[in-house]
């Protein structure tokens, strides 16, 4: 179940955010990527997590939306939005785009990594070649999480 205050804040990045993302995109993208980090250090710091899996990365099936997601667990609203900035970017402001990948897959954050995934794949300046090279050199082939 989906809680009123995170009912609302998904509104309004629908309403006032998202169709305004080339006013609000650099702003708000290391203030979501700090919201991830923290979570995933707290879990950290309980032993619920490491730098490859944590519960919150385990409780979303798909980067994208998906129907098994049913429930919104509040972080899901952080990954939304940016995965919304990255796939802007990527649309608007590629060399940006690229920049947030690389840093993005570098940091110990099942989710951030994942959105460098999901980034890579929704690249429309990358080969399908480039791409698969990047996923060896990152070595995420038979990565887990």
């Amino acid at each position: 179940m989906i809680s009123t205050h995170t009912k609302r804040l998904r509104e309004v990045w629908k309403r006032i955010f998202e169709p305004n993302l080339a006013v609000f995109a650099k702003s708000l993208e290391p203030i979501l990527v700090g919201h991830l980090q923290r979570a995933h250090v707290l879990l950290r710091s309980t032993g619920a997590a490491d730098g490859s899996r944590d519960p919150l990365s385990w409780s979303r099936s798909a980067i994208e939306p998906h129907e098994q997601d049913l429930h919104d667990t509040g972080v899901d609203l952080l990954v939304d939005a940016a995965r919304d900035i990255l796939e802007w970017m990527l649309a608007n402001e590629p060399e940006h785009a690229w920049r947030m990948i690389e840093t993005w897959i570098a940091y110990q954050v099942p989710l951030l990594r994942r959105l460098s995934v999901h980034g890579v794949t929704e690249s429309a300046t990358l080969s399908a070649d480039q791409k698969i090279e990047w996923v060896m050199q990152k070595d995420l082939l038979y990565a887990s999480g």
